[in-house]
């Protein structure tokens, strides 16, 4: 079925289809949630610090013994296990977000790690790897305290477990968010079952235009059959927030 800006039949011009192909793929992305390609995201971590005093339940600020690397414009610590947003860090005092005061007494020479801001473009972690160790991404279930021994996913940031060592080499691997425009002059970067849904929808538009039913019905049940395919691929997964990333396979 050829389709270009010169084709005479009525909705088969090149920017009909283009914006049955954008409808198409929205069709999908909200029936399935089915993310894109693969995407990595090199970085190396910083040296945890320590508190240098001992803050108490309700205090918006807290002091630390080193800030070597941390963004002084703000993101994320956790103090002693507990995220907490900050909003600039001065002098070694670090401001927390107004949201984000002490819960609880601190005591000097408390563990605190900086949280490592994920892609923007990430819909779903994989796996990471650090120094070359693998390790999966699993269900720790809910709890306020972020586990020590595990890497987790906190809000827009990843966490790692106390390191010492800021000589520690990570890649994450994760699932890119969809996109659902399409042009003549753009590729999108799908899974092969989006592709196809999307191709045999536009396939049976044409031949409905063209009054061919027969072929209509059969690239629509075509399109059924990508779509439950998609479905049945993702219907074991877990949004949970409450995921991280453990030692193995």
């Amino acid at each position: 079925m050829a389709v270009d800006s010169a084709n005479p039949v009525p909705g088969l011009e090149q920017t009909q289809m283009e914006k049955w192909a954008n409808r198409f793929s929205k069709i999908f992305l909200e029936k399935t949630r089915l993310k894109s390609q693969d995407g990595t995201y090199s970085f190396r971590t910083v040296a945890d610090t320590t508190l240098s005093a001992a803050p108490s339940s309700g205090d918006g600020t807290v002091s630390i013994t080193s800030a070597t690397g941390y963004p002084t414009g703000g993101g994320l610590i956790l103090i002693d296990g507990i995220p907490h947003i900050y909003d600039s860090i001065s002098s070694l005092t670090v401001t927390l977000n107004s949201s984000y005061a002490l819960d609880r007494d601190y005591s000097s020479g408390d563990t605190v790690q900086l949280g490592y801001v994920i892609p923007t473009d990430m819909a779903k972690a994989r796996s990471l790897f650090v120094s070359g160790v693998g390790h999966r991404y699993a269900k720790y279930g809910v709890s306020e305290k972020i586990p020590a021994r595990f890497f987790s996913i906190f809000s827009t940031y990843l966490l790692l477990p106390p390191a010492p060592s800021a000589d520690q080499d990570s890649v994450l691997h994760y699932y890119k968010k969809a996109t659902n425009t399409l042009s003549s002059s753009s590729a999108m970067e799908i899974y092969q079952m989006w592709d196809a849904y999307v191709i045999y929808r536009l396939a049976a538009r044409g031949h409905r235009v063209m009054y061919d039913s027969d072929k209509a019905i059969e690239y629509e049940q075509l399109a059924r059959e990508m779509l439950d395919g998609a479905r049945q691929q993702i219907a074991t997964e877990d949004d949970s927030v409450h995921r991280a990333f453990v030692p193995g396979w």
